[in-house]
C-alpha cells in the first residue's frame, strides 16, 4: 500500500477525496515533524519509529585501501509490533506453513 492507496481507502470512508488527502498529508507531516524533533512515534498495532544516530566510523576504500572517515549519520529505526506476527498470512499461499516451518515461525525469538 502506498500513499495513493491510503488516500483511496480513506476516501471510501470520508466520501470526499480532498478531505482524505488533507488528512493523510497532515498525518504524514505530523510523523515527520515528530521524528525531526527526535521523538519516538508509536503506531499501535503496527510498530514504532524512532530516529537514531549512527556513530562516526573509520572505513577504507576497497580499491586503494586508503582510510576513509565516515561522519555520523541520522537514520530511522522501525520496530514492528508483536501484533503483526500474531496471525499467519494466508493471502500468500501459506496455508500449510505450520507443517513446513513449525508453529512458531515468525514469532519473536
Amino acid at each position: 500500500m502506498n500513499k495513493l492507496d491510503f488516500i483511496a481507502a480513506l476516501t471510501q470512508t470520508l466520501g470526499q477525496r480532498q478531505e482524505a488527502e488533507r488528512a493523510v498529508n497532515k498525518f504524514f507531516e505530523s510523523i515527520q515533524e515528530s521524528l525531526r524533533k527526535g521523538e519516538k512515534v508509536v503506531l499501535t498495532g503496527i510498530g514504532s519509529l524512532y530516529p537514531k544516530i549512527r556513530k562516526a566510523q573509520k572505513r577504507h576504500n576497497p580499491k586503494t585501501m586508503a582510510p576513509v572517515h565516515v561522519p555520523p549519520k541520522r537514520t530511522l529505526k522501525f520496530v514492528p509490533s508483536e501484533e503483526l506476527f500474531k496471525y499467519p498470512r494466508t493471502d500468500i499461499g501459506c496455508e500449510n506453513r505450520d507443517e513446513k516451518y513449525g508453529s512458531d515461525f515468525g514469532a519473536k525469538r
